[in-house]
């Protein structure tokens, strides 16, 4: 219905309202009394239920209320039913529906006494202008419900209930009320008048889903019927909804279906059979159906149908079944008795699964299995040929290289004490002539000319000192004497040295950024490593070329750390690099390599870019190198950013200036090297110590627990006898808490102490250090008290 003729009903039913509204009050009689009005006004009654603009919700809810005061039931199960849902509430399909629990609520409200008629009354007469009809469960509404009674039950002595619905709802609204309880009124008439009236199938079947309704609204008489009624609605639905179930899986299932009576006679197959054999409809069937049947399955199945009779079991067996147009297929028949309540075999219910296509898949799938089996033992037997001739040339392979390996450790140690070899004696040369030259000129008695053998010994020892440093910085365990430097600075000041080393058919060009970052490294090892790597370039030009120093500041990020193989940071960047021969993959991969070198013998000791390597290691850096044969290389030196002040170089002290003992203080010497203790203790008078000597742990340690004045113990880390240095100082200081200690050792720092923290008042000196600077150490820890 479009929106005009909807107004237009609308309007219609309102004048008819107002037209018949003087005579409504009359019509609240029983019917009885007044039944030719009634059915008179039967049809505008109806009107006021279907047309009436009330919300459908307050319609069903007013009716239930007021049908609790008639009695009949037939209604009010009705109208309860429109309120859940069950059926058409007030003409309006798409009006909302209530819960169980709000119309209990409802069915269960408690009957207002007088009093509460007469506060409910009072209440609308106070409203100030008319309202809309309220919402469900809400107090207005109950408000309204409790006068609407009063004028439901007494309409023509309600005249103040009247005013107050009116005041309430206004005058329109209150003329749609009036007109809908005629309606309620007839609706209850038309039930009185009709007693065989019965429920629909719809109101049984509510009330036997809500049992809690069907106790509030029927007595006792009612429900039984109800409930009699309804399970056998119940039942007959039951059994159509089964029958279109089974028909549904029937027709969905693709097995072949049918049953059989005892006698073997086809009672009904489904159409699944017919459309697979050809056979005719089940009524013509009789026993024709085992023509379908392979021959040779015949009397089998036959036996079968017969032991099942006679014992009644189930039947599982597979049978090939021919279909109108084609051959024999495989099918798994699975047999079921049905009998009836005496437990006799009625009838057999046979369904048939097609499962040729598995069976097939079987078979092929065995011949697969036969083949594959052969092809495996044929196989395996290859294989396991294969593995034991795989497994001896492994073995072969490991011993090839556990001798490659031995053969290479051997090479490398050769080569190492080799170079060292050819090194020291060199060194040893130097220091033995000239120490013999001396001791003859001594023995002469020619003293003119003695500081030039003391000063080449002196040089000989210094090359000793330095090649045992780069053996160090190799294996990454050198003393370094670290501190925040300038490198530019440096640089700077080394070039007038580096131009005349690397001579002038070389030119020297330098790239130094001008806002470079301080690094924390052993200024003088930087100075070794430039110098050499100077040197190294000089010797790659022959016939001259350019070598480029250049610094840089470098911050290298996570990315570009994984690909250059450096730990991500900030980092000075000084790099060395000439125009010369370059270097082959193979030489690059070993120019770390300690010994190694492509100079011609006598001229290289192939430690120079080791010792780079360790000390660039040792400070936290990186070394990198990039060369092309024909092309050049560059050497790029990565030190870590220092943040913080610049270091200060202290000048090398000399034992004339060294200080001397201030009074007389004794010094304890612990070292198993004679040599090495004679010089100490040489030192220490020179000084004007009182020099106590001892030869190993034990000894030492008693003098120190003699009781004796010792204001410093010297002792060598190694020591033999069982007690080391380090444990020779921990059991003195059990004693003399405050004994200061110097440790001296032949190893490197690191290695020395092994990670351990030295404690206060002690301090370690490496071999080999001169004689000013062991004075000086010495005067220093002394001169603290």
């Amino acid at each position: 219905m479009n929106d005009i003729a909807a107004n237009h009903q609308r309007a219609a039913f309102r004048a008819n309202v107002a037209d018949r509204f003087g005579v409504l009050p009359n019509f609240f009689c029983s019917a009885s009394a007044a039944p030719g009005l009634i059915e008179g006004l039967w049809d505008f009654a109806q009107s006021a239920y279907l047309d009436s603009p009330l919300p459908s919700l307050f319609k069903e809810r007013l009716f239930v209320h007021l049908s609790r005061f008639c009695p009949v039931r037939y209604c009010i199960v009705r109208h309860v039913g429109f309120l859940i849902g069950a059926g058409r509430p007030a003409g309006d399909a798409t009006g909302p529906a209530g819960t169980v629990a709000e119309v209990l609520s409802l069915l269960q409200r408690p009957v207002p006494n007088s009093a509460a008629f007469d506060r409910a009354v009072s209440r609308l007469l106070d409203h100030p202008v008319p309202e809309e009809i309220p919402a469900s469960a809400t107090p207005f509404e109950y408000e309204l419900f409790d006068v609407l009674t009063i004028l439901f039950l007494d309409p023509l002595a309600s005249g103040r209930a009247r005013e107050a619905m009116r005041a309430a709802v206004g005058e329109t609204n209150f003329e749609y009320l009036i007109a809908y309880l005629a309606f309620i009124r007839a609706a209850h008439y038309w039930t009185e008048t009709h007693p065989d009236i019965e429920y629909e199938p719809d109101m049984l079947q509510l009330m036997e889903r809500h049992e809690e309704l069907a106790r509030v609204l029927l007595d006792p008489v009612d429900a039984d019927q109800t409930r009699g009624a309804s399970e056998r609605a119940t039942a007959l639905i039951a059994l159509r909804e089964s029958e279109e179930r089974f028909r549904a899986v029937v027709d969905l299932v693709p097995d072949l279906l049918w049953r059989i009576a005892p006698s073997a006679t086809v009672v009904w197959h489904n159409d699944r059979w017919h459309d697979y054999t050809g056979q005719a409809s089940h009524a013509d069937t009789g026993r024709g159906w085992m023509d379908a049947m392979h021959p040779e399955d015949r009397d089998e199945l036959t036996r079968a149908l017969e032991d099942g009779l006679n014992v009644g079991s189930r039947y599982r067996q597979e049978h090939r079944i021919r279909p109108y147009d084609g051959a024999f297929r495989w099918f798994l028949l699975r047999g079921e008795p049905v009998r009836d309540q005496a437990g006799r075999i009625v009838e057999w219910f046979v369904a048939a699964t097609d499962i040729n296509d598995q069976k097939c898949a079987a078979e092929a799938l065995q011949e697969s299995n036969r083949l594959l089996e052969s092809r495996v033992i044929e196989r395996t037997s290859e294989l396991s040929d294969a593995l034991q001739a795989l497994q001896a040339e492994t073995a072969n392979r490991a011993r090839v290289e556990e001798f490659l390996r031995q053969a290479q450790k051997m090479e490398a140690v050769g080569q190492l004490t080799g170079g060292l070899a050819h090194d020291f004696n060199n060194i040893l040369t130097g220091i033995q002539g000239s120490l013999e030259l001396l001791r003859l000129r001594l023995s002469q008695g020619r003293v003119n000319d003695l500081d030039r053998y003391i000063n080449t010994a002196s040089a000989a020892a210094d090359r000793a000192t330095a090649l045992t440093q780069r053996l160090l910085a190799f294996a990454r365990q050198q003393t370094l004497d670290a501190k925040a430097i300038r490198a530019n600075d440096r640089i700077s000041g080394m070039e007038d040295l580096i131009r005349r080393t690397i001579g002038p058919s070389i030119t020297l060009k330098t790239a130094l950024a001008s806002d470079l970052w301080l690094s924390f490294c052993d200024p003088n090892q930087l100075e070794n490593a430039i110098v050499n790597l100077c040197i190294n370039a000089r010797d790659a030009m022959p016939g001259g070329g350019t070598l480029i120093i250049e610094t840089a500041n470098q911050t290298i990020n996570k990315r570009a750390a994984r690909e250059q193989r450096i730990t991500a940071g900030s980092y000075v960047l000084i790099a060395v690099s000439d125009t010369g021969a370059g270097m082959t993959p193979e030489v690059k991969g070993r120019a770390f390599d300690p010994f190694f070198t492509t100079k011609p013998l006598g001229q290289g000791t192939g430690l120079g870019l080791s010792m780079i390597y360790g000390f660039v290691q040792q400070s936290g850096g990186e070394v990198r190198i990039e060369s092309e044969v024909r092309h050049g290389t560059k050497v790029s030196i990565y030190l870590p950013r220092h943040v913080g002040g610049p270091g200060v170089d202290t000048p090398s002290p000399r034992l004339d200036n060294a200080p001397h003992a201030e009074r007389c203080q004794s010094v304890l010497v612990i070292d198993d090297e004679p040599a090495v203790r004679m010089l100490i203790a040489e030192v220490l008078r020179e000084l004007g110590y009182d020099a106590i000597e001892a030869i190993d742990g034990p000894s030492g340690l008693a003098i120190l627990l003699s009781g004796a004045r010792i204001d410093l113990l010297i002792s060598d880390v190694a020591l033999p006898n069982g007690m080391n240095g380090r444990q020779v100082a921990e059991a003195a200081r059990q004693v003399l808490p405050g004994l200061k200690v110097l440790f001296i050792t032949g190893y490197a720092e690191n290695a020395a102490l092994r990670g351990v923290q030295l404690e206060l008042g002690m301090q370690l000196m490496v071999k080999p250090f001169t004689m000013e600077a062991l004075g000086s150490r010495i005067n220093a820890m002394i001169g603290d008290d």
